[in-house]
């Protein structure tokens, strides 16, 4: 990590609350991987329309529920 990041990496994480320390370690851990910018490029083309084959997150998660009936109460 560059030192100029090094410090910004400071000054943002010292206001991080620690429930968010996780994910804000892994963000700056992968700007050094170029993953960033990568993820910047994708997001440019879902917002100008382009089909890259992504699949809504809720999709999956609803074709893997059983779909469960249950019986009245009182029957």
């Amino acid at each position: 990590m560059a030192a100029d990041q090094a410090e910004e990496f400071d000054r943002e994480i010292e206001h991080v609350p620690a429930a968010e320390l996780p994910a804000a370690h892994v963000r700056w851990a992968l700007v050094v991987t170029g993953a960033d910018d990568e993820d910047e490029r994708l997001f440019g083309r879902l917002a100008y329309g382009e089909n890259i084959g992504a699949t809504p997150a809720n999709t999956h998660a609803r074709n893997a529920m059983p779909q469960v009936s249950t019986p009245e109460c009182g029957a």
